[in-house]
């Protein structure tokens, strides 16, 4: 039995070698971070009276902060910076807004 459990590790650690290595047809070898890597899109909202900056979609912060929530700019920044930009046309992160009824 011992002897047994022994061969399937054996058999695992190399197969985890071989994926690893690319060296077993038709599996390609990807990092261990590969499904964590795609860029925030942050949006500017106007979030109970106040601009804020999230990357959240509309429905998330809506489900989270209440009904008084809307998008006051339709474009999506890849960085914080950009999106923190296009809110001081607005008075800037924290400033008083107002949604349309």
């Amino acid at each position: 039995m011992r002897i047994k459990r022994i061969r399937l590790v054996m058999s695992l650690l190399l197969a985890c070698g071989l994926i690893g290595s690319g060296q077993l047809a038709g599996v390609e070898p990807q990092p261990a971070y590969a499904g964590a890597t795609q860029a925030a899109k942050y949006k500017v909202y106007c979030v109970n009276g106040r601009i804020e900056i999230d990357s959240h979609s509309l429905d998330e912060i809506r489900s989270s902060r209440g009904a008084n929530v809307c998008l006051l700019v339709a474009a999506e920044y890849e960085s914080l910076s950009d999106a923190r930009a296009s809110a001081k046309r607005f008075g800037g992160v924290g400033a008083p807004c107002r949604c349309p009824q």
